[in-house]
């Protein structure tokens, strides 16, 4: 199993890795299945759409889709948020992100007081797997940044954009 994608995220890492190759298929998109049998995909302006895998992949405007998110908390204030992609269904972060100290969310991370995110893709037993972690205060821009390129191996990779 491949741990390296999330190194940062904890326990759910392990839960989301180990559980990839059972993301896929029918019912795995973000509309919780399709209406035509097939492959989930969208005909709304702006919905997300699908892989042959049922993964969502991005929006009509090529933004990544997410099938949600984790947040934590240190003192009421959000100290981290991670948004899930492909790979993932909501399912499995609504499962995970609780047992890693999180609260789920079908939302996306809140962009307000954030330092910056870390675009996440790997190859996962075969499978794409896609995630930003997002970064608020105490972190600092170097921090993040550091510990974004730490994500990078062989089949990994990692880019961090300040805010």
């Amino acid at each position: 199993m491949t741990t390296g994608i999330l190194k940062a995220a904890g326990v759910f890492a392990v839960i989301a890795l180990a559980s990839v190759t059972a993301c896929g298929g029918a019912g795995g998109g973000r509309d919780g299945g399709n209406r035509d049998g097939g492959n989930p995909t969208s005909a709304d302006a702006g919905s997300p759409t699908s892989d042959d895998a049922g993964s969502p992949t991005s929006d009509d405007a090529g933004n990544p889709a997410w099938v949600g998110s984790c947040t934590t908390r240190s003192g009421g204030a959000i100290v981290g948020c991670t948004e899930y992609g492909e790979g993932y269904t909501a399912s499995l972060v609504m499962t995970g992100c609780p047992q890693g100290g999180g609260t789920y969310s079908a939302g996306d991370c809140t962009t307000a007081n954030r330092i910056g995110h870390c675009d996440i893709a790997a190859r996962v037993s075969g499978r794409m797997v896609t995630e930003r972690i997002s970064y608020y205060p105490p972190s600092t821009i170097a921090l993040a940044t550091q510990q974004c390129m730490d994500q990078n191996d062989s089949s990994t990779t990692a880019v961090f954009t300040a805010d």
